[in-house]
């Protein structure tokens, strides 16, 4: 499901399916995805979310300018680390 197009991210990040594995044999699709599920998880977060939240142009303005205070922070103190102290 992890991989499927046809199934929302939010349904293929979310979802868990219990079964038997003897009761694998009664359901060949669910077999199927049991055979070509990758164990443990690649990502915890479905890359069609991830690609969304990490294109700059999909989140909006609002939210940029809103963090853009404790980026700035955030680099000046880095670079602040970075710099040697003067003697």
């Amino acid at each position: 499901m992890w991989h499927n197009p046809n199934v929302s991210w939010y349904y293929a990040q979310n979802i868990l399916v219990y079964a038997r594995r003897e009761s694998l044999e009664s359901y060949p699709r669910l077999k199927q995805e049991f055979e070509v599920t990758v164990w443990p998880p690649m990502a915890l977060i479905h890359p069609t979310r991830y690609l969304a939240t990490a294109d700059l142009r999909q989140v909006p303005l609002r939210r940029l300018l809103k963090a853009l205070p404790a980026a700035f922070a955030l680099g000046v103190r880095e670079t602040l680390k970075k710099r040697d102290p003067v003697k």
